[in-house]
Protein backbone atom coordinates (compact mmCIF):
# COMPACT_ATOMS: atom_id res chain seq x y z
CA UNK A 1 0.00 0.00 0.00
CA UNK A 2 1.52 3.31 -1.24
CA UNK A 3 0.38 6.75 -2.29
CA UNK A 4 1.68 10.48 -2.41
CA UNK A 5 0.68 13.67 -1.32
CA UNK A 6 -0.65 14.58 -5.11
CA UNK A 7 -3.04 11.90 -5.21
CA UNK A 8 -4.82 13.27 -1.91
CA UNK A 9 -4.76 16.21 -3.32
CA UNK A 10 -6.97 15.24 -5.83
CA UNK A 11 -8.79 13.20 -3.51
CA UNK A 12 -9.40 16.40 -1.24
CA UNK A 13 -10.33 18.05 -4.34
CA UNK A 14 -12.69 16.21 -5.84
CA UNK A 15 -14.50 15.27 -2.84
CA UNK A 16 -14.38 18.98 -1.85
CA UNK A 17 -16.05 19.98 -5.14
CA UNK A 18 -18.48 16.95 -5.87
CA UNK A 19 -17.32 16.84 -9.40
CA UNK A 20 -14.34 15.55 -11.24
CA UNK A 21 -14.21 18.01 -14.12
CA UNK A 22 -14.52 20.82 -10.90
CA UNK A 23 -12.02 19.13 -9.19
CA UNK A 24 -9.85 19.21 -12.55
CA UNK A 25 -10.31 22.87 -13.21
CA UNK A 26 -9.62 23.94 -9.28
CA UNK A 27 -6.11 22.02 -9.45
CA UNK A 28 -5.52 22.95 -12.96
CA UNK A 29 -4.79 19.48 -14.73
CA UNK A 30 -7.31 16.80 -16.83
CA UNK A 31 -10.24 15.20 -15.10
CA UNK A 32 -8.60 11.73 -15.82
CA UNK A 33 -5.93 12.92 -13.29
CA UNK A 34 -8.31 13.51 -10.89
CA UNK A 35 -10.12 10.26 -12.05
CA UNK A 36 -6.55 8.04 -12.00
CA UNK A 37 -5.67 9.23 -8.70
CA UNK A 38 -8.27 8.26 -7.09
CA UNK A 39 -8.69 5.03 -8.55
CA UNK A 40 -5.07 4.28 -7.52
CA UNK A 41 -5.64 5.63 -4.09
CA UNK A 42 -9.04 3.01 -3.53
CA UNK A 43 -6.96 0.37 -4.35
CA UNK A 44 -3.73 1.49 -1.97
CA UNK A 45 -6.44 1.46 0.74
CA UNK A 46 -8.87 -1.43 -0.45
CA UNK A 47 -12.26 0.06 -0.30
CA UNK A 48 -14.01 2.61 -2.40
CA UNK A 49 -13.86 6.27 -0.94
CA UNK A 50 -16.18 7.61 -3.78
CA UNK A 51 -19.26 6.70 -5.59
CA UNK A 52 -20.39 8.10 -9.04
CA UNK A 53 -23.29 9.30 -10.59
CA UNK A 54 -24.74 11.48 -13.09
CA UNK A 55 -24.40 14.47 -11.38
CA UNK A 56 -21.05 13.91 -10.04
CA UNK A 57 -19.35 12.23 -7.15
CA UNK A 58 -20.36 11.40 -3.45
CA UNK A 59 -17.84 10.39 -0.62
CA UNK A 60 -18.20 7.17 1.10
CA UNK A 61 -18.39 6.42 4.70
CA UNK A 62 -14.88 5.20 4.48
CA UNK A 63 -13.89 7.98 2.11
CA UNK A 64 -14.84 10.47 4.27
CA UNK A 65 -12.74 8.95 7.17
CA UNK A 66 -9.87 8.91 4.66
CA UNK A 67 -10.66 12.58 3.56
CA UNK A 68 -10.51 14.33 7.32
CA UNK A 69 -7.47 12.45 8.17
CA UNK A 70 -5.77 13.63 4.32
CA UNK A 71 -7.09 17.10 5.31
CA UNK A 72 -5.33 16.85 8.44
CA UNK A 73 -2.22 15.70 6.34
CA UNK A 74 -2.04 18.45 3.83
CA UNK A 75 -2.37 20.88 7.21
CA UNK A 76 0.17 19.67 8.36
CA UNK A 77 2.23 19.84 5.30
CA UNK A 78 1.36 23.22 4.75
CA UNK A 79 2.05 24.45 8.36
CA UNK A 80 5.38 22.08 8.10
CA UNK A 81 5.91 24.20 4.84
CA UNK A 82 5.30 27.66 6.19
CA UNK A 83 6.96 27.08 9.36
CA UNK A 84 10.72 26.12 7.10
CA UNK A 85 10.23 29.20 5.15
CA UNK A 86 10.07 31.39 7.82
CA UNK A 87 13.35 29.80 9.42
CA UNK A 88 15.65 32.52 8.76
CA UNK A 89 18.49 30.15 9.03
CA UNK A 90 18.65 27.17 6.96
CA UNK A 91 18.48 23.96 8.87
CA UNK A 92 19.39 20.38 7.36
CA UNK A 93 19.30 17.43 8.76
CA UNK A 94 16.53 13.86 9.43
CA UNK A 95 13.26 14.76 10.20
CA UNK A 96 11.63 12.03 12.66
CA UNK A 97 7.80 13.21 13.50
CA UNK A 98 6.18 10.98 16.14
CA UNK A 99 2.39 11.08 16.78
CA UNK A 100 0.53 9.33 19.83
CA UNK A 101 -1.16 5.82 19.37
CA UNK A 102 -4.66 7.54 19.50
CA UNK A 103 -3.86 9.57 16.58
CA UNK A 104 -1.62 6.99 14.44
CA UNK A 105 -4.07 4.05 15.20
CA UNK A 106 -6.97 5.07 13.08
CA UNK A 107 -5.09 5.68 10.02
CA UNK A 108 -2.91 2.65 9.90
CA UNK A 109 -5.86 0.26 10.64
CA UNK A 110 -8.84 1.94 8.58
CA UNK A 111 -7.49 -0.25 4.97
CA UNK A 112 -7.58 -3.22 6.32
CA UNK A 113 -11.22 -2.58 7.63
CA UNK A 114 -11.61 -1.30 3.92
CA UNK A 115 -10.35 -4.82 2.92
CA UNK A 116 -12.67 -7.00 5.17
CA UNK A 117 -15.36 -4.89 3.53
CA UNK A 118 -14.62 -6.21 0.05
CA UNK A 119 -14.18 -9.29 0.93
CA UNK A 120 -17.37 -9.85 2.28
CA UNK A 121 -18.93 -7.95 -0.92
CA UNK A 122 -17.20 -10.94 -2.67
CA UNK A 123 -17.85 -13.48 -0.34
CA UNK A 124 -21.57 -12.62 -0.83
CA UNK A 125 -21.66 -12.82 -4.19
CA UNK A 126 -20.31 -15.83 -4.16
CA UNK A 127 -22.62 -17.56 -1.77
CA UNK A 128 -25.53 -16.04 -3.86
CA UNK A 129 -24.73 -18.80 -6.60
CA UNK A 130 -24.16 -21.04 -4.24
CA UNK A 131 -27.19 -20.74 -1.51
CA UNK A 132 -28.73 -24.15 -1.42
CA UNK A 133 -25.51 -25.37 0.31
CA UNK A 134 -26.20 -24.92 4.09
CA UNK A 135 -22.57 -25.04 4.59
CA UNK A 136 -22.09 -21.68 3.13
CA UNK A 137 -24.89 -19.50 4.19
CA UNK A 138 -23.81 -20.53 7.43
CA UNK A 139 -20.28 -19.38 6.40
CA UNK A 140 -21.38 -16.49 5.27
CA UNK A 141 -22.91 -15.41 8.27
CA UNK A 142 -19.52 -15.70 10.05
CA UNK A 143 -18.07 -13.78 7.79
CA UNK A 144 -20.59 -10.74 8.95
CA UNK A 145 -20.10 -11.36 12.59
CA UNK A 146 -16.73 -11.08 12.18
CA UNK A 147 -16.83 -8.03 9.90
CA UNK A 148 -19.79 -6.27 12.29
CA UNK A 149 -16.82 -6.59 14.96
CA UNK A 150 -13.69 -5.51 12.92
CA UNK A 151 -16.39 -2.38 11.99
CA UNK A 152 -17.47 -2.04 15.77
CA UNK A 153 -13.78 -1.97 16.71
CA UNK A 154 -12.65 0.71 14.24
CA UNK A 155 -16.02 2.92 14.54
CA UNK A 156 -14.76 3.21 18.78
CA UNK A 157 -11.20 4.04 17.77
CA UNK A 158 -12.52 6.99 15.65
CA UNK A 159 -14.62 8.26 18.75
CA UNK A 160 -11.64 7.52 20.93
CA UNK A 161 -9.21 10.17 18.59
CA UNK A 162 -12.41 12.79 19.04
CA UNK A 163 -11.28 14.20 15.99
CA UNK A 164 -7.87 14.87 17.36
CA UNK A 165 -9.26 16.89 20.12
CA UNK A 166 -7.78 14.91 23.37
CA UNK A 167 -5.34 15.48 26.26
CA UNK A 168 -3.03 12.14 25.58
CA UNK A 169 -3.76 9.47 28.57
CA UNK A 170 -2.80 6.13 29.36
CA UNK A 171 -6.17 4.84 29.53
CA UNK A 172 -7.11 6.53 26.43
CA UNK A 173 -3.66 4.08 24.70
CA UNK A 174 -5.09 1.44 26.48
CA UNK A 175 -8.56 1.67 24.46
CA UNK A 176 -7.06 2.53 21.16
CA UNK A 177 -4.69 -0.68 20.90
CA UNK A 178 -6.98 -2.73 22.45
CA UNK A 179 -9.67 -1.68 19.95
CA UNK A 180 -6.78 -1.97 17.06
CA UNK A 181 -6.46 -5.62 18.21
CA UNK A 182 -9.70 -6.90 17.62
CA UNK A 183 -10.10 -4.56 14.51
CA UNK A 184 -6.99 -6.02 13.14
CA UNK A 185 -7.60 -10.09 14.43
CA UNK A 186 -11.36 -9.44 13.10
CA UNK A 187 -10.55 -8.20 9.46
CA UNK A 188 -8.59 -11.50 9.03
CA UNK A 189 -11.31 -13.63 10.57
CA UNK A 190 -13.50 -11.39 7.90
CA UNK A 191 -11.15 -11.99 4.91
CA UNK A 192 -10.80 -15.95 6.06
CA UNK A 193 -14.36 -16.43 5.93
CA UNK A 194 -14.88 -14.81 3.18
CA UNK A 195 -12.14 -17.19 1.43
CA UNK A 196 -14.19 -20.11 3.27
CA UNK A 197 -17.17 -19.10 1.07
CA UNK A 198 -16.04 -18.02 -1.78
CA UNK A 199 -13.52 -21.86 -2.38
CA UNK A 200 -11.29 -22.81 -4.29
CA UNK A 201 -12.26 -20.40 -6.54
CA UNK A 202 -10.44 -17.72 -3.73
CA UNK A 203 -6.72 -19.14 -5.21
CA UNK A 204 -7.75 -17.19 -8.53
CA UNK A 205 -6.21 -13.78 -8.88
CA UNK A 206 -9.35 -12.88 -11.41
CA UNK A 207 -11.62 -13.14 -8.54
CA UNK A 208 -9.92 -10.40 -6.48
CA UNK A 209 -9.93 -12.04 -2.78
CA UNK A 210 -6.31 -13.62 -2.68
CA UNK A 211 -4.92 -10.41 -3.20
CA UNK A 212 -7.00 -8.82 -0.24
CA UNK A 213 -6.23 -12.02 1.47
CA UNK A 214 -2.57 -11.18 1.17
CA UNK A 215 -2.78 -8.09 2.43
CA UNK A 216 -4.93 -7.94 5.33
CA UNK A 217 -2.43 -10.31 7.10
CA UNK A 218 -0.61 -7.19 7.59
CA UNK A 219 -2.75 -5.70 10.06
CA UNK A 220 -1.39 -7.69 13.36
CA UNK A 221 2.56 -6.05 13.06
CA UNK A 222 1.01 -2.08 13.50
CA UNK A 223 1.98 -1.11 16.92
CA UNK A 224 1.66 -2.85 19.08
CA UNK A 225 1.46 -6.36 17.81
CA UNK A 226 -1.04 -8.32 19.89
CA UNK A 227 1.02 -9.68 22.66
CA UNK A 228 2.89 -6.35 23.38
CA UNK A 229 -0.61 -5.18 23.03
CA UNK A 230 -1.80 -7.55 25.99
CA UNK A 231 1.07 -7.09 28.37
CA UNK A 232 0.58 -3.41 28.09
CA UNK A 233 -3.46 -3.74 28.81
CA UNK A 234 -2.88 -6.30 31.65
CA UNK A 235 0.16 -4.06 33.37
CA UNK A 236 -2.39 -0.90 33.08
CA UNK A 237 -5.77 -2.65 34.53
CA UNK A 238 -3.13 -3.44 37.40
CA UNK A 239 -2.12 -0.25 37.83
CA UNK A 240 1.56 -0.56 36.99
CA UNK A 241 3.39 1.61 34.34
CA UNK A 242 2.38 0.25 30.98
CA UNK A 243 5.68 -0.15 30.02
CA UNK A 244 8.31 -1.55 32.42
Amino acid sequence: MSFNIRQIRYFVAAAEAGKIVAAASAVGISPSAITEAIQDLEESVGTRLVTRHRSGIKVTYDGYVFLQHCRNVLSALSAATVAVGANRKRVEGELTIGVTITVAAPIYIAPYIGIAERAAVLAREAASRRSSDPAVIQTLGEVGNALTTAQMAFREMIEIANNFDFAPKTEDADRMLTRKTIAANAAIATVNKAVETVGGAALFRNVGIERLWRDVQGAPFHPLPEKKQLTFSGRVALGLPPIG
